[in-house]
């Protein structure tokens, strides 16, 4: 081919290259930055701050239903209101008169009643039985309620009252004695409160005094001379000290007692029990590793001398464990020899 023919060859060749730059320029000016889906996102991002912000101003309806609301003891009226209040603030505190001996009255009374009705049905059965027209009433259940009158079913109607009476009374009683008495410590907080407070009359604040008539409806079963120890410990040591006394005290417990003028201790029972299972916790494991490092210290004394302080701890442990816990001894034994 000549040089004429591709010259040629390249002139017929058509300029579109340019024009498809341009538009692949145009393209990519479109999805630059600036574009109308850049602008949809700057919009969303900026009317959620927007709202985020009304939020934090005037409050969502999720934080107004977190927040709580505690009446302070103090802002109760003086007497009975506010004893009711301070009642109310401790489950240990809940403390009141069983009334045993009026139960008990109550009882016997009833118990007699029911005592004179069956001398008199058994009376009646003799009086019957003796006399030859009346026997047959004894064999018979519908002849003798059609009598005239019917002594008898009368005399079953009111056993069936007086026994439905003294059931319910025998239960109740029963469930009451199910009750454990308060311990001293409780007991003495609420009757220092009491007399502290000095706004209840004499005569209202002596049902504290019956101490052989109280009973306590949320008595800690788990509670021990330990926990008592700890808790007179806690009390002593936290005087005057406030950070003690927020480590041991809810929230709750805080707001009732803020500001007030009350000789009145607080703790939280989760915190408190806490603490004392850690003391627990410190105190096993110095039983148990104790012997075991003094052992290794006297390896080389009489074997007699390492079994007296093998002994000596696993009785310390016993008594540690039947003392301090509500373990039953059968726990206790288990506990002991493993």
């Amino acid at each position: 081919m000549s040089a004429d023919a591709i010259v040629e060859a390249k002139d017929s060749i058509p300029e579109t290259t340019p024009t498809m730059s341009i538009e692949a320029d145009t393209i990519d000016v479109e999805k630059a930055p600036g574009s109308e889906d850049l602008r949809q996102t700057y919009k969303s991002r900026l009317s959620r701050w927007i709202s985020r912000i009304s939020k934090a101003i005037q409050g969502s309806p999720e934080e107004e239903w977190n927040k709580t609301s505690a009446v302070k003891i103090e802002d109760n009226p003086e007497g009975w209101p506010r004893l009711a209040a301070v009642v109310d603030s401790d489950p240990s505190f809940m403390i009141f008169r069983r009334f045993g001996y009026l139960r008990a009255r109550l009882l016997v009374w009833h118990q007699d009643r029911l005592r004179e009705i069956e001398k008199s049905l058994e009376d009646l059965d003799w009086k019957d039985f003796n006399n030859e027209p009346t026997r047959r009433a004894l064999c018979c259940r519908e002849g003798d309620d059609r009598r005239h009158p019917a002594k008898r079913k009368q005399l079953f109607n009111k056993l069936n009252r007086e026994l439905k009476l003294y059931d319910d009374l025998l239960k109740r009683s029963a469930e009451i004695r199910q009750f454990d008495a308060p311990s001293q410590r409780d007991r003495e907080a609420v009757a220092a409160f009491i007399w502290n407070d000095g706004q209840l009359s004499q005569r209202d604040r002596s049902y504290i005094q019956h101490v052989d008539d109280l009973m306590a409806i949320c008595s800690d079963k788990e509670s021990s001379w330990i926990h008592g120890l700890l808790l007179a410990l806690s009390l002593r040591i936290s005087a005057g000290r406030s950070f003690l006394r927020y480590c041991f005290r809810s929230s709750t417990q805080r707001r009732k007692l803020s500001g007030g003028t009350l000789r009145l201790e607080l703790f939280d029972k989760g915190r408190f029990d806490a603490f004392v299972a850690f003391i627990y916790t410190m105190i096993l494991i110095c039983l148990i590793m104790g012997p075991v490092m003094i052992l290794y210290r006297i390896r080389h004394v009489d074997g007699y001398r390492q079994i007296l302080v093998a002994l000596a701890f696993a009785t310390m442990f016993a008594g540690l464990c039947s003392s301090a816990t509500s373990a039953k001894r059968h726990e206790v034994f288990a506990a002991t020899a493993a």
